[in-house]
């Protein structure tokens, strides 16, 4: 016969001795990676244009790169530098994201793996690639952007945060464009 000890810091089986917090951990993380999966197939197993009905003249606009830039990332603790062959734009982010930055440049794995290192497993193994990430605006302080995913014919346009985008395209080795009005009020430097 099976007894429980229930605890807030551990639960224990007494019949084999053995704690079962690390499996609860385990099994929690497993749930949610399996669901995350679930998610990014069943998006882009619907329709080309989900999440988003885009007409194809807005699909098209999305994709064009009139009006944006090429840029080469370089990163230091707080910083993002996007630069092309004559704009230089600095832009602010955390510790925590600069370093992920960092590591995808350098092709380096933490002792875990991280959501970005994830996304590119994933994009990888289900046959998809990241076709761009387009740093489009910026709206009260932040810059927006989307990243272009896709799978054959089908295409997948997200909105995603900057620094996300640029941890992502980093790994995968997907270019990162930049809108020139964006670029031009950074520093000229040709």
């Amino acid at each position: 016969m099976m007894h429980w000890n229930i605890s807030f810091n551990t639960i224990r089986l007494f019949s084999n001795g053995k704690s079962f917090k690390s499996y609860a951990i385990i099994i929690i993380v497993s749930l949610l990676l399996i669901s995350f999966i679930f998610n990014v197939y069943m998006m882009l197993s619907i329709k080309p244009e989900f999440p988003l009905p885009l007409a194809s003249g807005d699909m098209n606009k999305k994709l064009s790169l009139d009006g944006f830039e090429e840029v080469k990332i370089d990163v230091s603790p707080g910083f993002i530098t996007m630069e092309s062959e004559c704009h230089r734009l600095i832009a602010t982010t955390d510790i925590s994201q600069s370093e992920a930055i960092s590591m995808g440049i350098k092709k380096a794995m933490g002792i875990r793996p991280l959501m970005h290192d994830i996304v590119s497993q994933l994009s990888e193994n289900f046959n998809m690639s990241v076709s761009m990430l387009k740093i489009y605006s910026i709206r009260n302080g932040m810059y927006l952007s989307d990243i272009v995913l896709k799978q054959k014919e089908k295409i997948l346009i997200m909105d995603i945060r900057p620094s996300d985008g640029v941890a992502v395209a980093v790994r995968t080795g997907s270019p990162v464009y930049v809108n020139t009005t964006l670029m031009e009020d950074g520093e000229k430097i040709c």
